[in-house]
Formats: C-alpha cells, sequence, structure tokens
C-alpha cells in the first residue's frame, strides 16, 4: 500500500542532468522532482537555522514567531518547483516521459514557474486549504507569498494561460499529492496567529524570493545533493536531505563569522594612539533599539572610516548585523577600501570561529580559499534545458551569477564595492532579491553620500527604505552633504512624508563636523570637535589657461615635488597630459577608459608612488593627470594640486589630496596653492563663459550657477579652510535662489535644475516598490541593461588578443582562471562614443563561439573586441553597430587608454 502511496514520485523527474564525475551503473540518470523540492527545503531550513538574524527579521516580516516562520518559509522553499509537475516541462526529456499524450504537442509550451502560479491560482480558491495552512492569512496574502518562492528563476511571472487538464493531465493529481506530502512533513498544522496584512506580505515578499533562490541554487549541486532512486518514502528521504544541506550551508561559506567580543579601538582600526573626536563619538554614542541610520560628517582624512568600522564592530557584537558591505562613488575608491577593509578585518571578527569572507564587488577579488573555492561547488552549470526560464536551470544561473565577483561579494560577510552594485538591488534586475539578501543581514555603509547626482540619489533613497524594513542600519559618510540632503535622508528614514516637519531638524544647521543619529522614532545630531591634525588652511589661486596650470606644475616638479592635476573629462586629461609630453615630461595619465587589468596597475602605481607608504625618492618629479577617479577617498598626498573648476564640494573633495599627510617634508620652492583652472567670475558672464578653456565641464557640471558661485568664492576668499569654512561654502554654492548668478548663466542653470528633476523621476518610475512587492509590475532585464546612473549609461566592451594558436583569448595576462581574465578585460564607454546595443564582429562569430559558451549568461550580450598590434605601443580591433553595420574602430593604449573612431 505505500508502495502504491508514492508511485507518482517515480514519474516526475526534477533533475536530469547527472554529474559525469558521479556517473556510472550505480548512479540514477534522474533525481525525482519531490526529492529536489526537498532539497531546497532542507537547504533553506539550513540557512534559516545557521544565520538566526535572517531567520529573526523575516519571522518579524510575517508576523510569526521564529519557530512558526521557520516551517513556513521551509514549506514555501519546497513548493518552489511544483510548476515542474505540468507537462511543459516533463517533455523536456524524452526519455522520462511518462504521460499517454503523445510528447510532441507540448514541446513549446510555457515556464514551470508560470504554470506553478497557475496551480496555486486554482488551489488557493479551495477556503479548505486555505484554513489547512494559515487560517488567519487573506488569500491575496497567501498568493503573495507563494508567488515570490514560485517565481525563484529571477524575476516575478504571471500565472500560465494553460488550462490544468490541458497542461497538467495527471501532472496535476501528482502535484496535489505531492503539495499534500509537503505540509504534513513541514507544516503538520495549521498556522494559528494572525496573518500579516498584504502590504506587510509584500515587503516580505522580496526576501523570501531571495531565500527561495539561494536555497534552489544549494539544492540543485550534486556535490551535496547526488540523484537519489524514487525508492523509499519522503520522510525518510527528507532525514536525508537535511544531512546533506547542513553541510551544503557549511561547505558553501554561508555560516555567519562570530564577531569579536571586545577588541578594542586599535585592534579593531590598526590605529595606535587616541582616538579622534569622531572616532571617540561611535565608540560611546548610546545606540537604540530598531534600524538606525548614521550621518557622519567631517573633513576629508578625518578619520570618518575607522569611526564607520567601531559602529559596525558596535552592531555586530549587540547581534544586530552579521557584517557590513561598503557601497563606494567609483571603481577607484571601491579598490582602495577593500585593501582597508582588508587592513581592519581581523578585528571585527573572533579568531577561533568560522573564517570571515571578504570580497570586492567588482574585478579583482581576493577571498578566502573556502569560499571562493564553494562556489564553483554550488554554481557548477547544468545542460541548458530548452527554454526553461530564459535557457537557465537552477544551477545554470547560480554559476552566472557568482560567477562575477561584483554580485559574490554581497553574500560574503564583508563586502565593498560600487553603489551601483547595491542599488541593483532595487531596480528590476534579474535576480535583484539575491541581492537583497545578501544586505540583510548587513551594515549598509555609503561613502561620499553626497556625491550622486538625482538619478542616483533616489535609488539610494529607495535602498534605505528596503534596508530599513527588514531592519537593516545604515552609515552615511561625507565631507560636503548640504543640510537639505541630510534632511531628506533623515526623513526618509523616518518615513516622514514632504509637508510635515522632522521632529528637532534645523533647517540652519551651522554645526561642523557633525554627527547624526536617527531611529524610527527620534533624531540627535552633535557637534564634533574638529582633529587637530584635520584643521588647515589651503591657498587656493584661480588661473586662467591650461599653459598656465601646467607651467606652475612643472615648476613644483623641477623643485623637487610632486603634482597632480585633476581634469574634468578623459579628452581633456589625454589634452593635458599632451602637453606635458610635449614639455619633456611623462604624466602618469589616470582615468576610467582602461581595461580593468591595465587600470588596476595604474592605480596600484598612483598608490604606491603617492599613498601614506611612498618615499620622498619615488614621489619626486613625478606627475599625475586623472580624472575625477582620484578625488574621493583615496589617500593621496601630492605636494601641489591643479583642478579643472568643479562645483565646490568636489574642490573641497580635491583639496584634500594636497599635502595631505602632515608629517611630510616638502621641498622649499613646491608651490603652495591649489590652482583652480577657471574663467574670471565676471557679473555679466554670459553663456559661453566657460568655453574658451572649459568647454566640455559645462557638460559635465550642468549647474554653471554653482559653477560661477564656486569661481567666485575661489577668487574672494583666496583659500580655503577647512573645517571652519565647509559648511558656508557647501551652503552658499548650492543655494537654489538664482538672484546673485549672472543673468546669462540663468538658462543653463534652469535647465540643470530641470534635468535634476527630470532625472530623479526617471529613477522613481525604475525603481521597484517596497510596497509592491515581488510582482509583475515592470518588465526585468539584465542587470547589463538596467541602468544604474542615468550620466553614466555605458557599454561593456571585452577586449581579446589572439594567442599563439589564433584563438582569441581575455587580453588581461593573469594568472588566475578565464572568467577573471576576461572580468579584467572589461572596459566601459558612453553612448556618445559607441552605442548600447554594439555588437561583435559577425565574421568572428564561429570563433567566438566556444569562448562565449563558457561564461554565464549575463555575460554572453557583451561584445568582444579583437585586439592587434597597431603602430608602437598602440593596438586596434573593430566592433558593429547593429543598426547600420558600421564598423567602430577601437584604438587602445596602455598608456593612454580607448578610443573609438566611426
Amino acid at each position: 500500500m505505500r508502495a502504491l502511496e508514492y508511485d507518482w514520485i517515480g514519474k516526475y523527474w526534477g533533475k536530469a542532468q547527472p554529474d559525469t564525475s558521479c556517473s556510472g551503473s550505480e548512479y540514477p540518470a534522474y533525481h525525482p522532482l519531490a526529492w529536489h523540492m526537498l532539497d531546497v527545503a532542507a537547504a533553506a531550513e539550513a540557512l534559516l537555522m545557521a544565520r538566526p538574524l535572517l531567520r529573526e527579521r523575516l519571522a518579524r516580516m510575517l508576523a510569526l514567531e521564529p519557530p512558526q516562520a521557520v516551517s513556513f518559509l521551509v514549506w514555501l522553499a519546497a513548493i518552489h518547483d511544483v510548476g515542474k509537475f505540468a507537462r511543459a516541462f516533463q517533455c523536456k526529456v524524452p526519455e522520462l516521459w511518462a504521460d499517454p499524450v503523445p510528447i510532441d504537442v507540448f514541446r513549446h509550451g510555457t515556464r514551470h514557474d508560470a504554470d506553478g502560479r497557475k496551480l496555486w491560482d486554482k488551489w488557493l480558491k479551495d477556503t479548505d486549504l486555505i484554513n489547512r495552512i494559515w487560517p488567519g492569512a487573506a488569500d491575496e496574502v497567501l498568493e503573495t507569498l507563494i508567488g515570490a518562492s514560485v517565481c525563484h528563476h529571477g524575476e516575478p511571472a504571471q500565472p500560465s494561460g494553460t488550462s490544468l487538464k490541458h497542461g497538467f493531465g495527471p501532472g496535476a493529481n501528482a502535484a496535489a499529492a505531492c503539495r499534500d506530502v509537503l505540509l504534513d512533513l513541514m507544516l503538520p498544522r495549521s498556522l494559528d496567529a494572525p496573518g500579516p496584512g498584504l502590504s506587510q506580505a509584500a515587503r516580505a515578499s522580496h526576501w523570501i524570493a531571495g531565500l527561495v533562490t539561494v536555497a534552489d541554487w544549494l539544492g540543485s549541486s550534486q556535490r551535496w545533493f547526488p540523484y537519489a532512486s524514487p525508492d523509499g518514502s519522503p520522510i525518510s528521504y527528507w532525514e536525508k536531505a537535511r544531512e546533506n544541506a547542513a553541510r551544503a550551508v557549511r561547505e558553501a561559506g554561508l555560516f555567519p563569522a562570530r564577531p569579536s567580543i571586545a577588541a578594542g579601538f586599535e585592534r579593531l582600526t590598526g590605529k595606535t594612539g587616541a582616538p579622534t573626536p569622531l572616532q571617540d563619538w561611535a565608540l560611546s554614542v548610546p545606540l537604540p533599539s530598531g534600524p538606525l541610520l548614521f550621518i557622519l560628517e567631517d573633513v576629508t582624512g578625518a578619520g570618518k572610516t575607522e569611526a564607520a568600522h567601531v559602529l559596525v564592530h558596535r552592531l555586530m557584537a549587540e547581534g544586530r548585523a552579521s557584517g557590513a558591505w561598503w557601497a563606494m562613488p567609483t571603481m577607484a575608491t571601491a579598490n582602495a577600501m577593500y585593501a582597508r577593509q582588508a587592513n581592519m578585518l581581523a578585528g571585527l571578527f573572533d579568531p577561533d570561529g568560522v573564517r570571515p569572507s571578504l570580497a570586492l564587488a567588482h574585478g579583482q577579488a581576493r577571498l578566502h580559499e573556502a569560499f571562493q573555492a564553494s562556489r564553483t561547488d554550488w554554481g557548477a552549470s547544468e545542460r541548458t534545458l530548452g527554454d526553461e526560464a530564459d535557457g537557465l536551470t537552477a544551477s545554470a544561473a547560480c554559476a552566472a551569477f557568482l560567477a562575477d565577483d561584483r554580485r559574490l561579494s554581497l553574500l560574503a560577510d564583508i563586502g565593498a564595492g560600487t553603489i551601483d552594485q547595491a542599488v541593483l538591488a532595487v531596480l528590476p534586475a534579474r535576480f535583484n532579491t539575491v541581492r537583497l539578501l545578501g544586505l540583510a543581514e548587513k551594515v549598509l555603509v555609503v561613502d561620499e553620500a553626497h556625491a550622486h547626482d538625482a538619478y542616483v540619489t533616489e535609488e539610494l533613497l529607495r535602498l534605505l527604505e528596503f534596508h530599513r524594513a527588514q531592519g537593516g542600519s545604515a552609515i552615511l559618510l561625507s565631507a560636503t552633504l548640504t543640510n537639505r540632503q541630510r534632511e531628506t535622508l533623515v526623513r526618509k528614514w523616518q518615513g516622514v512624508p514632504q509637508g510635515k516637519s522632522v521632529a528637532g531638524w534645523d533647517a540652519n544647521e551651522a554645526r561642523y563636523p557633525l554627527a547624526t543619529l536617527t531611529s524610527r522614532e527620534a533624531m540627535q545630531a552633535e557637534e564634533i570637535a574638529p582633529a587637530p591634525w584635520s584643521c588647515r588652511t589651503t591657498p587656493v589661486e584661480r588661473i586662467d589657461a591650461p599653459d598656465a596650470v601646467l607651467e606652475r606644475l612643472t615648476a613644483t616638479l623641477e623643485a623637487g615635488g610632486c603634482a597632480a592635476w585633476v581634469r574634468n573629462t578623459v579628452d581633456d586629461a589625454l589634452a593635458a597630459a599632451g602637453m606635458a609630453r610635449a614639455k619633456g615630461l611623462n604624466p602618469i595619465v589616470f582615468h576610467a577608459r582602461f581595461a580593468q587589468c591595465d587600470r588596476q596597475k595604474i592605480e596600484d602605481e598612483v598608490m604606491e608612488l603617492f599613498g601614506p607608504r611612498s618615499t620622498p625618492e619615488s614621489r619626486q618629479g613625478r606627475l599625475v593627470i586623472a580624472t575625477q577617479v582620484i578625488e574621493q577617498s583615496l589617500d593621496l598626498d601630492f605636494d601641489q594640486l591643479a583642478s579643472d573648476l568643479a562645483p565646490i564640494d568636489l574642490l573641497l573633495q580635491r583639496a584634500g589630496r594636497m599635502r595631505r599627510h602632515a608629517w611630510r617634508t616638502r621641498p622649499e620652492d613646491a608651490g603652495e596653492a591649489m590652482l583652480v583652472l577657471a574663467p574670471p567670475p565676471v557679473e555679466d558672464a554670459d553663456a559661453d563663459w566657460l568655453r574658451p578653456h572649459l568647454g566640455p565641464t559645462g557638460a559635465v557640471y550642468r549647474n554653471h550657477g554653482a559653477l560661477w558661485r564656486t569661481a567666485r568664492e575661489v577668487e574672494r576668499r583666496g583659500c580655503l579652510t577647512v573645517p571652519d569654512d565647509v559648511r558656508a561654502l557647501v551652503e552658499t554654492v548650492h543655494v537654489s535662489d538664482m538672484g546673485d548668478c549672472p543673468e546669462g548663466l540663468t538658462a543653463a542653470t534652469d535647465a540643470a535644475e530641470g534635468k535634476h528633476k527630470a532625472s530623479a523621476q526617471l529613477a522613481l518610475n525604475q525603481m521597484l516598490g517596497l510596497n509592491s512587492g515581488y510582482t509583475v509590475d515592470q518588465p526585468y532585464q539584465s542587470e547589463l541593461r538596467i541602468v544604474t546612473r542615468n550620466a553614466d549609461e555605458q557599454l561593456t566592451i571585452r577586449l581579446a588578443r589572439r594567442d599563439a594558436g589564433g584563438g582569441i583569448v581575455p587580453w588581461a595576462d593573469h594568472d588566475g582562471p578565464e572568467w577573471k581574465r576576461w572580468a579584467l578585460s572589461e572596459v566601459r564607454v558612453r553612448p556618445r562614443i559607441a552605442p548600447l546595443d554594439s555588437r561583435s564582429l559577425p565574421e568572428l562569430e564561429a570563433d567566438l563561439a566556444p569562448v562565449i559558451a563558457r561564461w554565464g549568461r549575463f555575460e554572453r550580450e557583451i561584445p568582444v573586441c579583437v585586439l592587434e598590434p597597431y603602430g608602437e605601443e598602440a593596438f586596434r580591433g573593430y566592433i558593429e553597430e547593429p543598426c547600420t553595420h558600421n564598423c567602430l574602430e577601437i584604438l587602445y593604449d596602455k598608456r593612454k587608454g580607448l578610443f573609438i573612431r566611426r
């Protein structure tokens, strides 16, 4: 009788791609669907038991006690693949087809996630079933939560339009039998708690989708869940799956590392001596309960990173976080933060516990061996089955996601990356919910919080809304935040709508440095004494012409000093480098339009020559000409610095790279003034005010009124005094009233304000809604097509070369695996240089096919440019514009970067 009761188990396969290393006469050719569903349920259970903070937060979002929440979440994970009982899925392996209807009828059927939603769409009309699961929950609540589980392939789906009779046939009865078995195993009793409201369930659905996805990835790995025969009962297999899952979570590196108990400031930060006042505040400020938002405002180099690190440790020690993720404005700053976190990592965690993982969210990642090796075990590719979920099985999707350090870093204990990688969690990018899950237990630290345009600012605000909703805390660092920006951040965290006042808010806040701590209900702002060594006055001088700037910098070099010139565009940087070479100088050119491998070499060289460990000999006579890549979060020190005109907050950031280390001995005749290339701030400035020497700057910084005010303050003051002048300068330049600006700049400034508002609205239209839930409100896209920065929508190109045998290999000559070398061979360009839909040359298709076949699904849209030697130190290749079929000529130089000619 028992065998007959479960005879359906052997008729429906869930996995049918046996690992060749495990295959043999004793290894089954397929894994029953019921067993796979139990595997994934066990993986979800093991994850929740290993991560108590995640367990508690999901329970709170579901309005359940943790034990009940675990039972319900495990059951949700189990039912994730119920749509695979459909004929459209079962026909994908003809030799396993057990249906009496001819297989050819279903060759081009529906996706199994949509079929799963179809089943539940019908089942949830059964009041008895709802009462069996959760009588206190409305059917819309269950529909929302079940939909988050069933749609686990990276994006939500609508129920399929197929009928149960035609689309499932006998599979409908098998699915119902499996459903009842899973309920008996995981929810033996109905949930007796009142159900959450629909809005609350919608919020929870985002993270539930992420949990089920990661559990599905783990449960699809044959290393931990080998194929098993359909013999035996679900009860016995369930116990076996739970044993396998415990090992899987441990070996996959998903157990959180324990925080250290009492690290002490020196051990925690690696800094000797007394903490700065800001760091002392971070060590002692009382921490209210609930999610917290910290805003730390202090000058560049005043120790904000260490203060944030202290707060991260305190939150971890109280069990309110398991790690941190540092969101940086640029790749260069992410690299620098990664290095700093690597040095401070030991102080955060218990040395006798699980070894913590550290990851960089782009390009060059160094992970501890266990974490790095494990991802290949739970991300091993499977053979793609037809059109299933956009051509991705669970393991293939996992492999595609984890093959990029940018995504993987979100699952590590400590991660660092660009803000783009974090805000993808709140955009309709496939597998955004995995990013949300990765951030769920971490403190989100955002450096240079002021440094984003309107588009990214709205994304950050939405990310903070999501992060607070699941109980997370955030720390925002800035040297030049305006009062209006700070108010917007506090308002978003507290959920105070526009038109209502924020308790305790001072719109004319003049104190600086300032530490603001905000909970859901209250806000407190405390003035912080500046660190003595952070107080300084930098002479600043306006210069009219580029050649005059270079002349002054050359004098500094000849005196034995070092210098840098920050230009606002790549083209201007290259023009200045050409001028410098004509004078016999050999500048280092540093900008974003290099392949990652070459950019990192330049970045490492710049840090070695001008960082805190640089020597007088290495610095002497050296010149860097760079774009904005060096203006933030990099511990660089130049004897003299020149800058193109930029808004005052950015000039203050750039000034922080001049004579930064007070302990250094400077050459006597090295220039002491920061030089600012800018036209005179005349009262009758017109629309062409910037054009003679800074024409491209007008397109980068469109608020010409702010630029004019900055030039006026530079001329008027003759020096920048920090921290005393910071608040006044920033508020003066960024005031919304245009009354004191020349009339000739009004049109450009008004246009900039209009573009600012339009950009913010564009972001609002694109982002996901917290209360909307994991639903089909808008189409999901590959993250390669999602715009994270409205002004910086860019095309990614992978550079390649030919090896000795004529095969196509990555441009990067690196010792790591092939996927890493391809990531290090990427370069990004703007649409005005190359269209976003550019592609590899069609004639390369045959040579590229075996290369691209090894890439993850996310990378296969990236065009490849094969470079050949061209001239003395340059290389040349081509990509194609698909609409016109015109070839774009790509020139690449390791010293200058990438150019495209049409």
